[in-house]
């Protein structure tokens, strides 16, 4: 069995970036706690499927508001990072515009809240909590100081994200690299034929050609036959939906796979 790996380059490169996200999310909220002025709590939402998650938080009391804007799909956080805009609420009792929240997160503790949405190249992609248990009237200084950190956070949140999306991509072209090498040395196909061969097994069974090449590599098996094979799907097209077995890669005897029997 060939083992699957992410390049060495993209692991490199997700060092200091994907790696620490959390972490250098985590110091952000630290600086942000000790600049703006009396801030009590602190956390980060951001968009994620199938839902909205926390990313991070600087106390137990923050994670306990962030999860219930997430369990009543409301709420200021929520709502900057629906509608990409800024949201103050000086007493969340008294805010009418999410009733449900405001009174659990006064149950809670909460008093007041300001929520500034991340954006990273004209996109949300979540937002930053402020929270304090007296109420607390914002100041132009305060939110210049928010949104300044939460420029700070969605850039940290965007590059990340891209990091993850190249260090995917080049683990796929390894992953196809790999399954393509191995057909060419087991059934004499050139690259080229080895790759269609790949890619036909993906439109035939709507499999993304990533997963068919990481199914083969782990199992040997593809819903297609290789071209010459006793079951060549040219021989034998009404089983070629059917599931033909080869040898995990690494094995040092190679069988043909067979067709079933058709009636």
């Amino acid at each position: 069995m060939h083992d699957v790996h992410p390049p060495p380059s993209a692991q490199a490169a997700a060092g200091p970036t994907v790696s620490n996200l959390d972490e250098n999310m985590s110091a952000l909220l630290e600086v942000a706690s000790q600049a703006i002025p009396q801030i009590e709590h602190a956390g980060v939402l951001v968009t994620h499927r199938p839902a909205p998650m926390t990313a991070a938080a600087s106390s137990a009391f923050a994670v306990s508001v962030q999860q219930l804007h997430l369990e009543l799909d409301e709420g200021p956080c929520f709502e900057a990072l629906n509608t990409g805009l800024t949201v103050v609420s000086e007493d969340v009792r008294r805010d009418r515009r999410w009733p449900a929240y405001g009174s659990a997160a006064a149950a809670l503790g909460l008093r007041s809240q300001l929520a500034v949405p991340l954006i990273w190249e004209n996109r949300t992609v979540g937002s930053l909590g402020l929270y304090w248990t007296t109420r607390h009237v914002l100041d132009v200084h305060t939110l210049t100081l928010a949104q300044t950190f939460a420029a700070q956070t969605g850039a940290t949140v965007g590059l990340g994200r891209k990091v993850e999306q190249l260090e995917s991509a080049m683990a796929t072209r390894q992953m196809i690299g790999q399954a393509t090498g191995i057909l060419m040395e087991r059934h004499g196909m050139d690259a080229t034929s080895a790759f269609n061969y790949l890619r036909r097994n993906s439109q035939n069974a709507n499999v993304k050609l990533r997963d068919i090449a990481l199914e083969f590599l782990r199992t040997g098996a593809l819903p297609e036959p290789p071209p010459g094979s006793e079951a060549s799907p040219n021989r034998d097209k009404s089983a070629s939906m059917g599931m033909r077995t080869m040898p995990p890669s690494g094995s040092s005897n190679v069988a043909q796979a067979v067709a079933p029997t058709v009636p």
